[in-house]
């Protein structure tokens, strides 16, 4: 069963994922494009329309990133198969692994975790930030030299976090997977079959990326924002 809407965020959520479906599927989107995006649906059906001049190739996608992983990954990559951990390969900085693996391949990688102490990170640059808009508000300049330090520690934490494996990120088969579909414009250039249910996948994938919804749960009915959900409902 699919959630009544993704909840982007009302504030800025347009704006990202504007951005994230031209760099994901290779393309320039006008305003006309996306105004009537109200569900998941609404997005897809443009998206065939617009690619519809990239469906004539024959390669499979997850086998062009298989392959080019299987090289990017050297040595070690020997007994590399779908099924094979990533973990090991991986080892202790997550970050550096996807970092170098992103400048072999030339390829978008999935989003990775924070760990503790990203996350760490994360809340006490927010804290700082609330804590310093205040102080200015206020002119009272007691807390603002504490509130910017507060600020740089909690950057330094989260970019020297070395992040994690997200959930869902175990073999390399999932990895091919999560790559081939932040891609699929890309891939689709250089060959690869784009299907609509290749298109439907990488919108999955990225608005999984960007709200937290698992991407089995998101169905052509989904809202794209909450506030428009409810307006709709108001009005019938």
């Amino acid at each position: 069963m699919s959630v009544p809407t993704v909840n982007l965020d009302p504030q800025d959520g347009d704006v990202a994922v504007f951005g994230d479906v031209q760099a994901v599927f290779d393309l320039k989107l006008s305003q006309s494009d996306v105004a009537d995006w109200r569900t998941v649906g609404d997005m897809h059906q443009t998206l065939i329309r617009r690619l519809a001049d990239r469906q004539g190739g024959e390669a499979c996608a997850t086998a062009m990133v298989f392959y080019r992983l299987r090289r990017a990954l050297g040595g070690r990559s020997l007994h590399l198969a779908p099924n094979t951990p990533l973990a090991p390969l991986v080892g202790t900085n997550p970050r550096q692994w996807r970092d170098d693996l992103q400048r072999a391949l030339s390829l978008d990688m999935p989003s990775f975790s924070w760990t503790t102490q990203g996350t760490i990170g994360c809340y006490l640059s927010l804290v700082a930030v609330v804590c310093l808009a205040g102080d200015l508000i206020l002119k009272s300049g007691v807390v603002a030299i504490s509130s910017i330090a507060a600020l740089l520690i909690g950057w330094a934490l989260g970019r020297l976090d070395r992040l994690s494996l997200p959930d869902g990120l175990i073999t390399v088969g999932d990895l091919t997977r999560g790559i081939a579909a932040r891609n699929v414009g890309a891939l689709a250039r250089q060959g690869a079959r784009l299907r609509e249910a290749d298109i439907w996948d990488a919108i999955c994938a990225l608005l999984s990326d960007e709200t937290g919804t698992p991407p089995d749960q998101i169905g052509p009915d989904s809202y794209l924002f909450a506030h428009v959900l409810y307006a709709d409902r108001q009005a019938a």
